[in-house]
């Protein structure tokens, strides 16, 4: 009995996740419809693809390898 309300607990929560994300993304891409730049850097937000700085510069590399 405990594992037939627990299935059906999970089947419930995955539907109501799915619903909830599939609403959230809809909204945000709706808003941003006209705007290209504005989807593209709201998708870049949400996949964390942010630009990443490098802050290790190499001035000059010896033949053995060291800085």
């Amino acid at each position: 009995m405990q594992k037939i309300i627990f299935l059906n607990y999970t089947r419930y929560y995955k539907q109501v996740i799915l619903a909830a994300e599939k609403s959230y993304f809809k909204e945000h891409f709706d808003t941003k419809i006209n705007s290209v730049k504005q989807l593209w850097n709201y998708l870049a937000s949400v996949a964390s693809l942010g630009r990443k700085k490098n802050k290790n510069k190499v001035f000059k590399l010896k033949e053995d390898g060291s800085r």
